[in-house]
């Protein structure tokens, strides 16, 4: 579970995304960079195996990239795909 802390750290370093309808928030995407790979100790081993898994010949920890962490979508959405949206 992540605190309000975390959830901030990891917005400031990479925006989360969130669709509203209206006031009510509908979904979220949460976005991870590997700058907050130490702030999650459970992810720590994905993020090192991101230096074996090659893409293209190279490691995927050598691109710039974005882990999503979480996608929530409100059952009040009639299972409409909003993460698509995202």
């Amino acid at each position: 579970m992540h605190d309000l802390s975390v959830l901030k750290k990891m917005n400031d370093l990479e925006q989360h995304v969130i669709c509203k309808d209206e006031e009510k928030v509908i979904a979220y995407l949460l976005a991870m960079t590997a700058a907050a790979q130490h702030d999650i100790p459970i992810l720590i081993p994905m993020f090192e195996s991101f230096k074996t898994i090659l893409y293209e010949g190279k490691p995927v920890s050598e691109y710039n990239y974005i882990v999503v962490g979480q996608v929530c979508v409100d059952k009040i959405t009639g299972g409409r795909a909003y993460w698509i949206m995202l």
